[in-house]
């Protein structure tokens, strides 16, 4: 495959350094930290941790162009604006104060809450157009083009009035028909849509 779907962000640190306050929106170029600031941003960070634990703030939605990544309320990385609209469409529901309250408190009680986490870099890629206005719309749409012709033909198989029996049955090479008198006609291959097997 020739075409790219990942790019590296230019400037993006792995290592130590900062963490994201839960809640905060971080650029994915974060600036080299500074050894001699490094006791006065611990405190910093500690106390925008506790004053976020006490008021979550509703989720914002950044453009991933420039190096810019999406968090949720709970400090997650997300996908990238592009892919998201992409893939949801523009918008979306914001949870409520009372259920990322209750997300805190079920990370706080297992020990995840605050854990530093390395940004991922954004993703740039074109996806092929939804069938429909979402994920549920698309992969339904799909299957049903996908399946229609077994679909109509189980139906006018359902619908199919059933032949007498043959008074003879040939014994020959090969497929045969049968007529609705009963009459044998050698053929190729069987000429119906929908064609059912008696397997003993």
């Amino acid at each position: 495959m020739s075409r790219l779907l990942w790019r590296k962000v230019a400037g993006a640190t792995v290592g130590p350094g900062p963490v994201p306050a839960p809640g905060r929106w971080v650029s994915s170029s974060v600036p080299a930290s500074d050894p001699s600031d490094g006791q006065r941003r611990r405190q910093q960070q500690q106390q925008q941790q506790q004053q976020q634990q006490q008021q979550p703030q509703q989720p914002q939605v950044l453009s991933s162009e420039g190096g810019q990544l999406r968090h949720n309320p709970l400090d997650i990385q997300m996908l990238s604006r592009g892919l998201h609209e992409q893939i949801f469409g523009q918008g979306g529901e914001m949870p409520g104060e009372a259920a990322v309250r209750r997300s805190v408190e079920h990370l706080q009680k297992h020990g995840l809450w605050g854990q530093p986490a390395v940004p991922l870099p954004d993703v740039e890629l074109r996806l092929p157009p939804l069938y429909g206005d979402n994920l549920d719309q698309h992969f339904r749409l799909l299957a049903q083009k996908q399946s229609l012709p077994y679909l109509e033909a189980a139906n006018l198989l359902l619908q199919a009035q059933l032949p007498p029996k043959p008074p003879a049955w040939a014994w020959a090479e090969g497929w045969t028909r049968y007529g609705p008198e009963g009459e044998a006609v050698p053929v190729a291959i069987p000429e119906e849509r929908a064609l059912v097997f008696d397997v003993e």
